[in-house]
């Protein structure tokens, strides 16, 4: 859903900086990679596909982004 919002910017607010937004893509990208990985590790190890998604969880959770916004014209 954020690739499809981000790849044209026509429903943010005016604040944020659509080509910023764009950039974000990558970070959540890497849970698309991530979360598939760890069904295949499931086939070989329980226990270090838990460890798995308590990293991923951990990642998510801590390395938060904001939302960029643009710099307020001065008037």
């Amino acid at each position: 859903m954020w690739w499809h919002l981000t790849r044209t910017g026509h429903l943010f607010d005016s604040r944020v900086d659509a080509p910023a937004a764009r950039a974000t893509r990558v970070r959540f990208a890497l849970g698309s990679l991530a979360y598939p990985a760890t069904v295949g590790l499931a086939f070989v190890s329980a226990p270090l596909t838990l460890a798995a998604h308590g990293l991923i969880a951990l990642y998510y959770g801590f390395n938060q982004i904001r939302v960029p916004t643009r710099d307020p014209v001065a008037s």
